[in-house]
């Protein structure tokens, strides 16, 4: 299982914590890419995440 944190407006508590920068809102390509480089890690899931405190939902064209 992968784990994407997304942008959400703020800087989130998982952000902080594992001291990481989340992938652009505006940007889903990248969000595919990433996810297809989890699939071929050998990632069958991938959760995708504003993290708490977002501000902001994931897009649809994210999630597509």
């Amino acid at each position: 299982t992968g784990y994407m944190l997304v942008d959400g407006g703020t800087q989130t508590t998982a952000s902080y914590v594992s001291n990481t920068n989340p992938l652009p809102y505006n940007k889903p390509e990248i969000a595919a890419v990433t996810a297809l480089a989890g699939e071929y890690l050998g990632m069958n899931l991938i959760y995708i995440d504003g993290g708490s405190g977002a501000k902001k939902c994931i897009s649809i064209e994210m999630v597509k």
